[in-house]
This record gives C-alpha cells, structure tokens and sequence, in this order.
C-alpha cells in the first residue's frame, strides 16, 4: 500500500533514461461540489503528470495528470485517489 506522501508523487515524478516522464495509471472518484455531482469512478492508463500548473491546485490539493499522446488534462484531487499502478493508496 501506497501512502499518498510522498510515495505516490515519487510514483508520479518518474522518468525513463532519456527524461520523459514514465506513465502511470491511476483509479479516483469524481467529485463537483458545485453542480453537486460525482461519486463515479474512473480509471485512467497511460498518464503523466501534466507540467500546465493552475492557480490554487496546491491549495486545493489538486494535480493534473495528462493522457499520453493528447494535450487535454484531468484534475484529480489528492484525497480522491484509490490507486496507483493497481497499488491502493493510504
């Protein structure tokens, strides 16, 4: 089992010999307090941490992880997290 700090983000920050980031997968449940949605769960494969920073994400205990071979991100919250490389999160 994985603990969230910092084992997951040590996870994250990997990179192969040339310097590229090493893609992960990762499993979080949705959440949107303000449309009062969410409690899906959804798996991503092939992820990197995105490098596009956004205002107020370490604040709100967010990160951007980026689908390998598109430019688009997902917000997962921190706390959000059940799995990383099929290893659960504490």
């Amino acid at each position: 089992m994985l603990k969230l700090n910092p084992d997951a983000f040590d996870l994250m920050k990997r990179t192969t010999a040339n310097g590229m980031p090493k893609p992960f997968s990762i499993v979080f449940v949705t959440a949107d307090r303000a449309r009062n949605t969410g409690g899906d769960t959804k798996r991503l494969e092939k992820v990197v941490l995105s490098d596009r920073e956004r205002s107020g994400s370490r604040h709100n205990r967010t990160i951007n992880v980026r689908p390998l071979g598109t430019n688009d991100y997902v917000k997962v919250h921190l706390d959000l997290i059940l799995y990383l490389n099929d290893q659960p999160i504490a």
